[in-house]
């Protein structure tokens, strides 16, 4: 979903933008370390073209911190926004 030219790389900048439009623009994760959960609604085509573990994990990492996953320059003025650092934490 992070990597250069992804088919869904519109979607990431969508999401990203509307974090930091929610959070501000932080230089740290507004919730770094503790427990978290994550609600998600999914409406799709009958059938889905994928299942639900891999909407939740694509959503679960475009909102973690990307320093685990290397630089990702082509996100710009996205590649610092997060919710949290670790996936792990929902």
């Amino acid at each position: 979903m992070l990597a250069v030219g992804h088919g869904h790389a519109p979607r990431v900048t969508a999401l990203l933008r509307a974090a930091r439009e929610a959070v501000g623009d932080a230089a740290q994760p507004l919730f770094p370390t503790e427990p978290l959960g994550l609600e998600l609604i999914i409406q799709s085509l009958d059938p889905p073209p994928s299942d639900a573990t891999n909407y939740l994990g694509g959503v679960a990492d475009v909102l973690e911190a990307k320093g685990r996953r290397g630089a990702v320059p082509h996100l710009a003025e996205f590649e610092s926004a997060a919710l949290y650092n670790d996936d792990r934490q929902l």
